[in-house]
C-alpha cells in the first residue's frame, strides 16, 4: 500500500486558478509532502508559466531540510521555485541535538538543516522553523543544544519560528513508548478532552494544542515548567531585535 500519494499537478494547478479568479494574491500550501523531490518544483514552474501564472501571487509552504540540502536542487531548481512566487518554506527541525534526531526517526541532521537554511537564504527564501521540546527521556543538555541551534540558525537567516512543549498524543509512536515506560504520566495531561461518542460508538476527542502541561509532571528528564520556560526564553531570545 501506498502511504501518501500525490496529487496530479494539473489539479494543483486548476485550484491555484480558482483561488486567483477569487482574488487571492498569496496562497499557503499546507501539504507538507507538496515539494519533496526537485522534479516537483520543475513541474509546478512549468505548469504555472504554461497558463500564464508566473508573477501572479506569493506563496508559501512546507518542506523538509533534506530536500533543500540535497544536491539535486540545484540553482536553476532554486531559481525556478523563487520564480514561481516563494517567499516563505517551514522546516520541521523539531531538535537542535542530532541524538534526539535519530532516536525520532528525524532522518536528518543538524548539519543538514543548516545548510537548508543557508541555501533557502542565499536564494531570498524567508525560512520558518518548527521546534519541540521536553521529548521523553530528554535532557536539559539536549534542550539547551536545541536553544543553541535556534539562534545559530537565526544567525544563518532564518526569519521565524514556532517552539512547543512536547505532548504525547494517542497513537503515535511516542504515546505508545510511555504507555510502556511512564503509563503514570499520561493520566496527568490535560489536553486531551473527550467530546462525544460518534456514530461508530467510538470516543471523540478534542486536542488543546495550545494547553501547558502540568508543570510538575516528568515525561523528559526535566521538569515540565523548566521545559515551558526553556520555550519562552527560546522565542522571546529569536524574536528581540
Amino acid at each position: 500500500s501506498k502511504p501518501y500519494s500525490r496529487p496530479n499537478i494539473s489539479k494543483v494547478i486548476d485550484q491555484v486558478e480558482e483561488a486567483l479568479n477569487l482574488g487571492a494574491d498569496t496562497l499557503h500550501f499546507l501539504d507538507d509532502m507538496a515539494f519533496v523531490k526537485s522534479v516537483h518544483i520543475k513541474e509546478f514552474y512549468d505548469a504555472l508559466k504554461q497558463r500564464n501564472l508566473l508573477g501572479k501571487f506569493i506563496w508559501r509552504g512546507h518542506t523538509r531540510a533534506g530536500v533543500i540540502a540535497n544536491s539535486s536542487l540545484d540553482e536553476t531548481t532554486m531559481e525556478m521555485m523563487k520564480e514561481s512566487g516563494v517567499w516563505q518554506l517551514g522546516i520541521g527541525v523539531e531538535s537542535g541535538n542530532n541524538t534526539i534526531l535519530r532516536r525520532i526517526g528525524k532522518k536528518t541532521s543538524v548539519g543538514q538543516i543548516l545548510k537548508a537554511v543557508n541555501k533557502l537564504t542565499a536564494n531570498e527564501i524567508e525560512s520558518k522553523g518548527y521546534f519541540i521540546m521536553g521529548f521523553p527521556n530528554e535532557t536539559w543538555e539536549q534542550m539547551l543544544d536545541t536553544y543553541n541551534f535556534v539562534m545559530t540558525l537565526k544567525q544563518a537567516g532564518m526569519t521565524d519560528l514556532r517552539v512547543f512543549q512536547f505532548k504525547p498524543f494517542p497513537g503515535t509512536r511516542e504515546y505508545d513508548y510511555l504507555q510502556r515506560t511512564n503509563p503514570g504520566v499520561l493520566s496527568q495531561i490535560n489536553y486531551l478532552r473527550h467530546v462525544n461518542t460518534g456514530l461508530t460508538g467510538e470516543a471523540q476527542n478534542r486536542f488543546e494544542t495550545n494547553a501547558w502541561l502540568p508543570e510538575d509532571i516528568m515525561i523528559s528528564q526535566v521538569r515540565s515548567g523548566d521545559v515551558q520556560q526553556l520555550v519562552m526564553r527560546t522565542l522571546n531570545d529569536f524574536f528581540e531585535k
